[in-house]
């Protein structure tokens, strides 16, 4: 694959999903290939609009030509096939964001979230979709997000939630929040990466 033989990977998992039709893990990773695939040739064609010179890769516009299903189309299958993978719901609600799909992305976080209410992935990716959209209300962008990381927080902390959390207190004028949010889950952190980078956001505000 970083070699861009994007046909012969995707010839690999399409070989293992024909024996095991419920591998949630190939699908996942088929449907994330080819969302790579799928976003390096926009990103081909843009440049090749722009006239500039393109680095593409021969294997992957033969790839392009050849290959049966798109991103979009793989996820849906593999979720008629293991729809209780919250993985290949939240993966298939990045794929449409990364079109501008939020109405569609946002349907499938919903998804994900019915299957694993207190998913900590789920919920910091659910709130930072909510906070890139230019289309809501401050106040209304920061209660929502506010809501899904601490929900995530529950039983799922992580770093990336207890940080954007405590940026979010941070930058709406209440650093004293940020300061107990981050005292308070430093110790229900077990990995150490992930201690330094909530000790590192905490020490901005010294």
């Amino acid at each position: 694959e970083k070699r861009g033989m994007w046909r012969e990977a995707s010839q690999l998992l399409e070989s293992i999903l024909e024996l095991e039709p419920k591998d949630a893990h190939s699908y996942l990773a088929l449907a994330r290939l080819e969302s790579r695939r799928e976003r390096g040739s926009r990103v081909g064609r843009r440049r090749k609009t722009a006239g500039e010179d393109s680095d593409d890769n021969d294997d992957d516009g033969d790839h392009s030509k050849n290959h049966k299903k798109n991103a979009r189309e793989i996820f849906r299958t593999g979720t008629s096939h293991c729809p209780t993978s919250v993985h290949l719901w939240h993966a298939w609600a990045m794929h449409e964001q990364s079109l501008g799909s939020i109405p569609k992305a946002r349907h499938l976080l919903d998804k994900a979230l019915e299957l694993d209410p207190w998913n900590g992935y789920v919920c910091h990716a659910y709130g930072m979709l909510e906070m890139q959209q230019s289309g809501n209300t401050k106040e209304s962008k920061e209660k929502r997000a506010r809501e899904l990381w601490q929900r995530g927080l529950t039983k799922q902390p992580s770093a990336a939630l207890v940080c954007s959390l405590g940026h979010l207190y941070t930058t709406s004028g209440h650093p004293e929040s940020a300061r107990e949010l981050y005292s308070t889950y430093v110790p229900k952190l077990t990995n150490e990466r992930e201690r330094i980078e909530v000790y590192l956001a905490a020490s901005s505000l010294e």
